[in-house]
């Protein structure tokens, strides 16, 4: 059937196939994003094999001398380098490694190569010291390249040997596993410039040199250090917050009213102003979708003010920032109170002194009140009668079941008659 079916449709279409619709899309070239970030590995050998290897800090896990460390996938384009120190009992040397993402380098350390005259001796993409660079990738596997000659003499510096090539595959996963069943271990990133980086893309930041500003203007640093030690910088810490938030037209506007009619309202803010979409204000919880959105904020965050529009303009931003600032009309400066000294004045002194052996009197008189009600209830008798009475008052034993029984009536000895004791008499 397909036999037939493919020599109909060509048969259709002549001998140079079918054209191709002016609405289909064009063909286009596969390309190949060579963007991806790689990792960088390095197989590790020490010559003689007793030996302690660190990559900067990182101590690198060796088993019979040899072993492997991998560095956290890295930005292409862009070289890395480390300080690689083997040490043999008391005898140390130092390198520092260049390389480049994506590379797999062999590393030979070996103790009888003599040390530069230097602390260390910075690899360069050329010359025996440094990793090769390798060829562009393939589809067949990179060989590895020659070992670099011996030193003629001591002064040659250090013969770093080392092997690399390059990933056919743009995947870390693809790396070749390790060989002989070398531990394995994890460096981190180190820029060329010998920066510890933990995952910052230095390219997206303002140049690579360190840039300081004072009110906008770019100053070095020693007068950074002057004017910080000179402190003439002023504490704006304490001043409040405005916020305009909107497009480039709106934010212009209040800008330009807050260095004109509201110049007074911006002395006292510290002023910033946002696009909507800004990374400040749109995932912080502001509402952006004012027109401006103006937001007046208390040194801690809290919001005083918010208006989504600037319809009235200047005179009614002014009238709400005058609010803020409005002062309690019940508010009276003479009924403040300083706590060092005693309330209302002359006169509470005075009362204070005179008042004072009255006071004592009266706890003397008190106290004489008492001893005297005491002796006339003893005198008169009242007092056991009174102290009875409390005990009255205090609840007894509670009854038990044995003390409920009735006690046997006693017989009442009967009176003789009157008429009897008459007669006897």
């Amino acid at each position: 059937m397909y036999a037939l079916l493919f020599p109909l449709l060509l048969g259709q279409c002549g001998p140079g196939g079918c054209a191709i619709p002016s609405g289909w899309p064009q063909w286009q070239p596969m390309v190949v994003d060579r963007t991806v970030w790689q990792p960088a590995v390095f197989d590790v050998e020490v010559v003689p094999p007793d030996a302690q290897v660190w990559f900067d800090s990182h101590a690198v896990r060796l088993l019979g001398g040899k072993g492997r460390v991998q560095t956290p996938p890295l930005e292409p384009g862009r070289r890395y380098r480390y300080r690689v120190t083997a040490r043999w009992g008391d005898v140390q040397r130092e390198w520092t490694l260049s390389f480049s993402p994506g590379q797999t380098v062999r590393v030979v350390l070996r103790r009888d190569e003599p040390a530069p005259s230097t602390s260390g001796s910075t690899a360069s993409p050329s010359g025996s010291s440094a990793a090769r660079q390798s060829p562009p990738a393939s589809t067949k596997p990179a060989q590895p390249q020659p070992p670099s000659p011996p030193p003629s003499s001591p002064e040659e510096g250090v013969r770093l040997k080392t092997e690399d090539r390059r990933k056919a595959d743009n995947s870390p996963s693809s790396l070749p596993p390790s060989a002989s069943g070398l531990p394995q271990g994890q460096l981190p990133v180190v820029e060329q410039d010998g920066v510890q980086n933990f995952g910052i893309d230095r390219a997206g930041l303002n140049g690579s040199a360190e840039r300081i500003t004072l009110g906008g203007r770019e100053i070095t640093r020693s007068e950074a250090t002057q004017i910080l030690q000179a402190g003439s910088l002023a504490d704006d810490s304490g001043k409040l917050r405005l916020t305009v938030i909107g497009n480039d037209v709106d934010r212009k506007r209040v800008l330009d009213d807050l260095k004109g009619p509201l110049a007074d309202v911006a002395a006292q803010c510290l002023v910033q102003d946002y696009p909507p979409e800004h990374w400040a204000v749109a995932g912080a919880g502001f509402h952006t979708a004012g027109k401006p959105t103006i937001y007046v904020q208390a040194p801690d965050g809290t919001v005083l003010h918010r208006q989504d529009d600037y319809a009235d303009g200047a005179e009614g931003f002014r009238q709400a920032f005058e609010r803020l600032r409005k002062p309690d009309p019940d508010y009276r400066p003479d009924k403040d109170r300083d706590l060092r000294r005693p309330t209302d004045g002359f006169l509470s002194r005075l009362i204070d002194v005179l008042a004072r052996p009255f006071r004592v009197v009266l706890s003397w008189l008190l106290a004489a009140g008492v001893v005297f009600v005491l002796i006339v209830l003893v005198m008169k008798g009242w007092l056991v009668y009174l102290l009875g009475l409390l005990a009255s008052l205090v609840p007894g034993p509670p009854k038990t079941a044995g003390s409920n029984k009735r006690q046997p009536a006693k017989r009442r000895r009967a009176r003789p008659s009157t008429a009897g004791a008459r007669a006897r008499r």
